[in-house]
Parts: C-alpha cells; structure tokens; sequence
C-alpha cells in the first residue's frame, strides 16, 4: 500500500470443495531482502528466484525483479547458468559446481525448491570454503602421517642398532686378531 515493490502471496480456501475466498499476504521487497542478508553462507551469497526465472532476492539490488536468470546467463554468455535455472524452475534441487565467468573462481551451487510458493532458493559457495575443512583434515592426517614414520624409522633405527652392535663388536675384534694382537678378549 505504499509505493513499494511487493511480493503477493495467495491460497484459496476451501470447504467441501466449496471456495469459501482466498488468503493473501504482501511481503515488501526491502523486507525480504533485510530478512534474506541476515543468512550467512560462509563467503558465498543466496538468491531467490520465481518459478519464471525471475530473482526475487539476490544481493545486487539492481536484478530484483528486473532481471531473471536466463537473461543473466545471456549477458554472460553462461550456458551452465541456463540449465540450472531450467533446473530451478522445474522444482528440482541439486548441488553443482562450475567456473563463474564473473568472478573468474570456482564455486558451487546449492538450490532446492520452496514447494508452497514455486519458488527456488540457492546459495552460491566459492570452493575453497567448502573445502576449508577437508583441507584442514588432510594437513592433520599428513601430520600424523609424518609423525608415525618417524616414530618408526626411531624404533627401527634403534632395533637396527641393537642388533648389528653385537656383530660390529665382534668385526672389531676379528680386525685386531688378524692385526696379531691375540691377547684381544671376544664377548
């Protein structure tokens, strides 16, 4: 009611498949955006989109409403981003990554439908936060790695020593019995 871009959402009611009238809610645009910054995803970003492509949310203020997903995949001329949108708006939900012309990174999509308006939410992730945390447990496992060997190559070196000492002792003495000292006492 008051000079505002707005999202109507209605749902007819019905008793014995009698329509008794409809329930509709106005959302405003800024509202929805406040709501949808407050969702953090890692360093990625979210964005909603109609069941026509159309972003309802995104962060760039300028696209809402005014842009869709297809006419962004032409500007960029971003094929994967065509498919996924088709994806989008046949209510599927999947997990994909590609290489954003935009940004120029690599980065990984995340949408699922939002069944009761025909909607689809998506987040948008650059990899390598996703991959903080397998990189973090590969470098602990690498560690543990590096420590076992030379946990082993000390145990080893220690039995190795211990064995072959004996045997050089006695090479010692056999060196100095064929010197022609034989006053050389043999363990």
């Amino acid at each position: 009611a008051g000079n505002a871009l707005m999202i109507t959402y209605s749902v007819p009611v019905f008793r014995n498949e009698s329509l008794l009238g409809i329930i509709t809610a106005d959302v405003r645009i800024d509202e929805l955006q406040e709501e949808m910054r407050k969702l953090k995803i890692l360093a990625g970003y979210t964005f909603v989109i109609s069941r026509h492509g159309t972003y309802i949310y995104h962060p760039l203020a300028e696209d809402i409403m005014r842009e869709t997903i297809f006419s962004k995949a032409e500007r960029y001329d971003f094929s994967e981003m065509r498919t996924f949108g088709r994806e989008m708006i046949a209510g599927k939900s999947g997990v994909k990554p590609f290489n954003d012309p935009i940004s120029g990174g690599r980065r990984w999509l995340v949408y699922s439908p939002l069944e009761s308006t025909g909607w689809s939410f998506a987040a948008i992730v650059p990899e390598e936060e996703i991959l903080v945390s397998v990189n973090q447990l590969m470098m602990h496992q690498a560690l543990i790695m590096i420590l076992g060997l030379m946990m082993i190559l000390l145990v080893v070196s220690w039995v190795s020593y211990g064995i072959t000492n004996p045997i050089r002792k006695l090479a010692g003495m056999s060196r100095q019995l064929a010197a022609g000292n034989l006053e050389v006492q043999l363990e």
